[in-house]
């Protein structure tokens, strides 16, 4: 991804931006970053627009015919492997033997979505696990949940965690990329990733402790919804957000970046010592095989464009590309 490409042309990046601490270790110790060279800038969220103040309560109630008196689990996400999907599943399951009337509203769609909402039917989870699509307004499903879940096996920052903060609604997420930097004790909980992500893409079978984990942190949030600790939690999600975390930061930051950038006395770069065009074509042949590479692989594409992508790769053009992308390695050429 761009930590990659990144840390190839490091030579010609003054500076990098990243969005999270974990990303920004990840160029340092595995691209060889200089560290002055990369700085966290937080993306944040528009606090004016999520706010507690801008949506009316009860629409999600409404929408599913859903019991006033039940607390509503928000599971916001594309519905992909990389969210963990049915670790939701399995952890409402466990809800419902519990006797827990908690609803889990499902908001999102993608590869996933037909399969989801078949193993939830095949569990008897319908009055447990509802499902709304995408939307393109989820300020009232933050509005009316008590908390919003996060399972991720691979995330960044989550945009959802920054949204449902600043609506005051808590978050409960797993230990992953950056979460933790946003997410404490104070305005939710962060549980231990039990899994490895290079071989549990997809994986059904979840660790029972790390099914626990979720249901106990959850269980215990719910059983203070009502009462005034609830209160200060919502409190600090807003809070959170007004201190560090939103896009007006985000903008004054940046601003003062740039013109830091700009006033700086200019100095040697290494254009002035290598060809241009050259570095720019083995830019582009590299992308291109990035590209070849995703789309031969991606089964969803019409059959004829994998049948042309395959004979491009069989092709004279097509050796000579993964010739140069494996056997010339790029990045260390151009170091």
């Amino acid at each position: 991804g761009y930590a990659r490409i990144s840390g190839i042309f490091s030579t010609f990046i003054d500076k990098t931006y990243v969005c999270n601490n974990k990303t920004r270790d990840v160029l340092i110790k595995f691209w060889n970053r200089l560290p002055n060279a990369v700085k966290t800038l937080y993306i944040g969220v528009d606090s004016q627009y999520y706010s507690p103040q801008s949506t009316k309560k009860g629409l999600v109630y409404q929408m599913f015919s859903i019991n006033s008196s039940r607390p509503i689990i928000l599971f916001p996400c594309r519905i992909h492997p990389q969210k963990r999907p049915f670790l939701m599943v399995r952890i409402a399951e466990k809800f419902k033997k519990l006797g827990n009337p908690a609803a889990f509203v499902v908001v999102g769609d993608g590869p996933q979505l037909g399969e989801l909402k078949d193993t939830v039917t095949q569990l008897g989870l319908e009055k447990t696990v509802y499902f709304a699509g995408r939307q393109n307004d989820l300020r009232p499903f933050y509005a009316d949940a008590a908390v919003t879940l996060i399972c991720s096996l691979k995330e960044g920052l989550a945009l959802t965690a920054y949204e449902s903060l600043a609506m005051e609604t808590p978050v409960i997420t797993s230990n992953v990329g950056g979460q933790s930097e946003l997410i404490n004790d104070s305005v939710g909980a962060v549980i231990p990733l039990l899994q490895e992500e290079n071989i549990s893409l997809d994986k059904r079978e979840f660790i029972a402790d790390e099914v626990a984990l979720y249901v106990n942190t959850l269980s215990n949030l719910l059983a203070i919804e009502n009462q005034e600790q609830y209160k200060i939690l919502c409190g600090n999600c807003r809070n959170r957000i007004l201190e560090g975390f939103s896009t007006d930061i985000m903008i004054q930051t940046i601003e003062k970046e740039f013109e830091l950038l700009i006033n700086r006395p200019p100095k040697p770069t290494a254009f002035e010592r290598l060809d241009i065009k050259l570095l720019e074509e083995f830019n582009i042949l590299y992308t291109e095989y990035e590209l070849l590479e995703k789309y031969a692989k991606d089964v969803s594409q019409p059959l004829d464009t994998k049948n042309e992508l395959i004979r491009i790769a069989n092709s004279k053009w097509g050796r000579r590309l993964i010739k140069l992308a494996f056997k010339l390695k790029l990045n260390k050429l151009i170091r």
